[in-house]
């Protein structure tokens, strides 16, 4: 290319463990005359690339860059970018000179907690702390409540029908089926204990079912952070 004016290729770079920089680079082997051909051409590649390839999510991100702009476009562990070929440099040369130049971006760029990829998880965690906090405020009141309203009528006298009921009393109850029971005083205090029982054991479910809530959203915010980090 001696002589000619610098041209224009574009590469796919990745995260890998088998090289010692932990970079796999593979530029297209064809230059092109400008930036816009070149990125036009890189284009066509990411739309044909199958669904679920991580070159099929890139394609929208490509046609969102404003012409241009440099031309990168970051899918952890992906990358896509147009890069400039200087006048008498081959297309493998002048990648691997980019790449060389570029290196701790890149590197950075291509971490899984990186770019869009930390902003998704953001939205994503925001997300789930929110529906977390209205079940967490939702236990710490229901649950306590429970517990202290069920020890507190456990030792009160039984009523009927809101009416406070003493030793002899009888109590007439209906049933779903319109037939009407008849419950004496020491009936309706085992029917109201029985009552209790249940509420306690509700509000110990719901005051365990909190402290979970607890322990995982502080265990996802943790691994969290230790991803970023």
């Amino acid at each position: 290319m001696a002589g000619q004016e610098s041209a224009w290729g574009w590469m796919w770079v990745y995260t890998s463990s088998r090289r010692e920089d932990g970079l796999e680079v593979i530029p297209y082997f064809e230059a092109f005359p400008t930036q816009e051909q070149a990125r036009a051409h890189l284009q066509r590649h990411l739309d044909g690339a199958l669904p679920d390839a991580p070159a099929a999510k890139a394609a929208p991100m490509l046609r969102a860059v404003r012409p241009g702009a440099p031309v990168v476009v970051r899918c952890p562990p992906d990358t896509w970018l147009v890069f400039e070929i200087p006048s008498g440099s081959t297309v493998d040369g002048a990648a691997t000179a980019y790449v060389d130049r570029n290196r701790d971006l890149l590197v950075r760029g291509l971490r899984p907690g990186s770019g869009a990829e930390v902003l998704k998880r953001v939205r994503d965690n925001a997300l789930v702390l929110v529906v977390a906090v209205v079940l967490f405020g939702l236990a710490v009141l229901l649950g306590p409540f429970l517990l202290v309203t069920s020890l507190v009528d456990s030792g009160a006298s039984p009523s009927c029908e809101g009416r406070v009921m003493s030793p002899g009393d009888v109590c007439q109850v209906s049933s779903g089926r319109g037939d009407t029971d008849v419950f004496d005083y020491q009936q309706m205090i085992e029917r109201t204990q029985s009552g209790n029982t249940t509420a306690v054991l509700l509000g110990v479910v719901v005051t365990a079912v909190e402290v979970v809530l607890v322990l995982v959203v502080a265990r996802r915010r943790m691994r969290e952070r230790a991803r970023v980090g």
